[in-house]
């Protein structure tokens, strides 16, 4: 049970006699809580876990300046780096340093990958591709 649903029950049975709200317990969410069918998995966790964890990725190579686009599905995850027509050699480290810490601290149980592209516009992109279940077999290669 969810510490969120535990909190409204516990507040709702607790506390109802004190604000004069009394309809015997018998509202939708009571019942929800209570009935024997009710699964309390939220379908919508993973989803939040992922998005969240999308985030942290991205905020981990802004704070070395670098603009990123990641993207997840069924697990596995997609970090594009879109770069400039020339970069500095130094930008390009941190970019492969970034990407090595994720896959060391992170993202320890994923299987990984690298490839330089070129979008449309013919400008290049890295992409870093993280598998989960499926992966490569590569656990202990680095990039």
């Amino acid at each position: 049970m969810k510490l969120k649903k535990f909190n409204q029950l516990f507040e709702r049975e607790g506390f109802d006699h004190i604000d004069g709200y009394d309809d015997d317990y018998e509202d939708e969410g009571y019942d929800k809580l209570n009935s024997d069918d009710y699964d309390d998995s939220d379908d919508n966790g993973n989803q939040d876990d992922m998005a969240h964890l999308e985030y942290l990725l991205r905020e981990m190579f802004r704070n070395v300046g670098i603009d990123v686009t990641v993207t997840s599905d069924n697990g596995d995850i997609q970090i594009v780096v879109m770069l400039n027509q020339k970069e500095r050699l130094r930008d390009v480290i941190n970019i492969f340093s970034v990407a090595n810490k994720l896959k060391k601290d992170i993202l320890a149980q994923y299987d990984s990958e690298f490839d330089l592209w070129e979008d449309k516009k013919g400008q290049p992109m890295l992409t870093f591709d993280f598998y989960y279940g499926d992966g490569l077999g590569d656990d202990n290669a680095p990039f």
